[in-house]
């Protein structure tokens, strides 16, 4: 049986969900896990024969093993290079090998897969979306659209509740490397996002971080001795770390010295990561003129939601009690199975699948700007370069504005297209997306040029700069599934154990 899948694809955890036979998102369990739960470790092993291995066996060697590797997530479209045994690798290398694994847990236990969809933290860049697309892609996965994390696990919980929510509810969203905080407004089944905001590095891993530091120091005090990390793992860490929240302290036996780790102290150690999340909140709140007394619900997802001072940080921004969802490693998986369904096509649903997402909608909104250079007129005659930004950060998809420019030499023909999180209009504080030429036969000082952005539900954006009285026009389209410069049987010389 063909299936429709979400992928939650997390910094230290995975987890995949299908649209079973009667409309229920479920979680997809794998035959030959080796934790309690469903969720697959992120984390990946290279042997020297180039075989692979992926999920509990390879997070319990980090940091005892260079070769390997974890968390790359926060790297996702950047120039970051990982060098094992032989071979150079980039985080959308890995995030493939871990998405051809994820595929092939699905394909043993429920079939084939016909459409997926990939979830990525509302705070990414449009380079790091690029990547994950191009990961999904290498993995053979039929990938053709992503949603945002925060938003997946608010149509869960809209699921859940029936699809009888109506108001604007938070999202508060801290999983093992990034912090995302969105604001949806929902009527019935339409979920429109008003807003979101985040911190790109911060989660888990960074309390993992301080445990250890924690433990070093104490060790240090009670030895004179530096703590080596073989000594006290990062595995080891996470591990104490789940059990600070649900008690006050733990006894950490290293190196046969006991130490006493107390809450307190850890939540001390991490206090000022803590506030970075209030502080996002604040600011996310003042840019949609909000006040927390108009958020009618608090959605909590991701697994460092379960600790107590993640939990009371977020009921004291917003004033009120966050809301009970169910597992949190486990609803943005399940609402990006529930998303794939509403944007597969309808010949791969039965009758019950149909039904179960019917009228479902969700209006998407930039997460950056995008514009172009143009060069500005001064007060003394001379010209500055100069960003004009035609989509904003904010706007519902699909998005499209047309601005025109008056031509200020006969040379002038270089175009951009440039992005930014913030408002800019200096080019040096943007991101140049795609650069070119305009060709045109001759061009005279103060000849129109009109520019067009158009960006659509898939993310995809169309521009086009037309030269006015030649007709000559240049259209660029920048999808963040293109320019895929390694294969799949590149990924697949790796031999998965």
């Amino acid at each position: 049986m063909t299936q429709i899948i979400g992928i939650d694809l997390g910094s230290t955890y995975s987890v995949a969900a299908i649209i079973d036979e009667i409309g229920t998102p479920t979680i997809v369990e794998d035959k030959n896990k080796q934790r309690n739960d469903n969720l697959i470790p992120s984390v990946i092993s290279f042997a020297s024969n180039g075989s692979v291995k992926i999920g509990e066996g390879p997070r319990r060697s980090l940091e005892l093993d260079k070769n390997t590797v974890s968390r790359w997530k926060r790297h996702m479209g950047s120039q970051k290079k990982y060098k094992i045994h032989d071979q150079t690798l980039k985080p959308e290398d890995l995030s493939a090998l871990l998405l051809k694994e994820i595929k092939m847990i699905i394909e043993q236990t429920t079939g084939d897969i016909a459409h997926a969809v990939v979830t990525i933290p509302a705070n990414f860049s449009s380079n790091a979306r690029e990547a994950t697309l191009k990961a999904a892609n290498k993995a053979g996965l039929n990938v053709e659209d992503i949603i945002n994390e925060p938003t997946a696990a608010a149509l869960y919980f809209a699921y859940k509740e029936g699809f009888d929510l109506n108001g604007k509810y938070a999202v508060f969203d801290l999983g093992g490397g990034t912090f995302d905080i969105t604001i949806l407004k929902t009527k019935g089944k339409k979920l429109e996002v008003l807003g979101s905001d985040g911190v790109h590095e911060l989660g888990g891993q960074d309390f993992d971080h301080a445990l250890q530091n924690i433990v070093g120091n104490k060790y240090k005090e009670k030895t004179g001795e530096e703590l080596e990390k073989e000594d006290y793992t990062i595995f080891n860490a996470e591990e104490d770390k789940k059990l600070l929240s649900t008690n006050n302290s733990v006894m950490i036996r290293v190196n046969r010295k006991t130490l006493k780790i107390t809450r307190d102290e850890f939540e001390e150690a991490i206090s000022t990561k803590i506030d970075q999340t209030s502080m996002k909140c604040n600011l996310l709140l003042e840019e949609l003129k909000l006040k927390a007394g108009d958020i009618d619900g608090v959605i909590l997802a991701g697994g460092s939601t379960r600790m107590p001072c993640v939990q009371k940080v977020a009921q004291d921004i917003f004033s009120q009690e966050t809301m009970p969802v169910g597992n949190p490693d486990e609803m943005i998986a399940l609402g990006a199975a529930i998303y794939a369904a509403t944007t597969s096509d309808d010949s791969l649903l039965n009758k019950a699948q149909k039904e179960s997402i019917e009228n479902v909608n969700i209006k998407k909104r930039t997460a950056d700007y995008y514009g172009t250079t143009f060069l500005e007129n001064t007060n003394d005659g001379s010209y500055i370069l100069k960003v004009r930004n035609l989509i904003k950060r904010g706007e519902i998809l699909p998005a499209k504005h047309t601005e025109s420019f008056s031509a200020t030499n006969p040379d002038q023909s270089l175009f951009r297209v440039t992005e930014s999180r913030t408002l800019e209009d200096d080019p040096e504080w943007v991101h140049v997306k795609h650069e070119g030429y305009l060709d045109h036969p001759g061009q005279k000082v103060g000849d129109e040029i009109t520019v067009t952005f158009a960006y659509d539900i898939n993310q995809i954006m169309e521009c086009s700069f037309l030269h006015v009285p030649s007709g000559i026009k240049k259209e660029v389209s920048i999808s963040f599934d293109s320019d895929i410069d390694q294969t799949d049987d590149d990924i697949n010389k790796f031999l998965i154990d």
